[in-house]
């Protein structure tokens, strides 16, 4: 029986597996939608920022996306990235981001409570961000998996506390793959 058969996340060894039978980029994306829905996830964002601006103004957007095309239209026409806490953690931290553990400083900020807005508008609850820290390379970057579903944060966070370590590998493995 394939993974995809089953209803448990999938492991580090059948991504591999699964990852290395690819044979185009429209293939491993697939197996990578299909590994992070077996976490319950359906969306992912990834954005880069170069090291000399990573202690500065955030000037990356999203770089490669399965997210709604309007919802990624419209965070770059409002400047989002300069204001969106979640891509700050991501490319100046090591440690995953729980979108339920956002400073409480930035709920009360105008623009980061618009940001938000526009977010859930387009279904996006529950998620977590993963810095992609990788020795040597022009570029940090990072990748948030998101749920286009309301999920209680609790019931999510437990869920990533379970299986972090998975979805950290993973998200090395097929993201350091990336061309930029």
């Amino acid at each position: 029986m394939s993974h995809w058969e089953k209803q448990s996340p999938c492991t580090v060894e059948e991504f591999t597996t699964y990852l290395l039978e690819a044979d185009s980029y429209i293939t491993r994306e697939q197996v990578l939608l299909k590994t992070i829905d077996s976490f319950g996830y359906d969306t992912y964002f990834f954005g880069g920022l170069p090291d000399e601006d990573v202690g500065s103004e955030i000037k990356a957007t999203i770089v490669k996306s399965n997210c709604d095309k309007e919802f990624e239209a419209e965070y770059k026409k409002r400047n989002s990235h300069r204001y969106d806490s979640v891509a700050a953690h991501c490319l100046r931290s090591k440690e995953p981001l729980l979108w339920s553990a956002i400073p409480e400083l930035e709920i009360g900020k105008p623009k980061f409570q618009a940001l938000t807005e526009l977010v859930q508008s387009y279904g996006y609850y529950v998620g977590v961000c993963i810095p992609l820290w990788t020795p040597q390379r022009l570029y940090t970057f990072g990748v948030s998996f998101a749920k286009r579903h309301n999920e209680e944060f609790i019931q999510h966070d437990e869920f990533f506390e379970r299986h972090q370590e998975t979805l950290k590998a993973i998200s090395y493995l097929y993201f350091s793959q990336i061309d930029m």
